[in-house]
């Protein structure tokens, strides 16, 4: 199941995020930031994912970016939560998380 689906858009100061329309976010998103602030176009981009859960995350679950730059789109992804980063699952519900 896909606990959330988060647009993000790069800004100069801070990384803004939502979760995407139609989606529901059960990974309680918190906070989101980006290793490089402004983006820099060919470099390495490290997402951090700070959060809480809403509902208990199991194998097999995912966790959808799409990353804007202004309304731009640049990038979409879908990481399994538990085995692509590195979480240890299941985790429960309401316990703090950073991925």
């Amino acid at each position: 199941s896909t606990l959330a689906a988060l647009a993000m858009v790069g800004a100069a100061k801070a990384t803004d995020f939502s979760v995407c329309s139609g989606k529901s976010d059960g990974l309680g998103v918190t906070s989101v930031t980006f290793s490089e602030d402004p983006v820099v176009a060919g470099s390495t981009l490290t997402i951090t994912v700070d959060a809480t859960p809403t509902v208990d995350i199991t194998e097999g679950a995912t966790l959808e970016f799409d990353i804007k730059l202004g309304s731009i789109p640049v990038y979409s992804v879908t990481k399994d939560f538990c085995a692509d980063l590195g979480l240890t699952c299941p985790v429960p519900a309401g316990v703090p998380v950073t991925a």
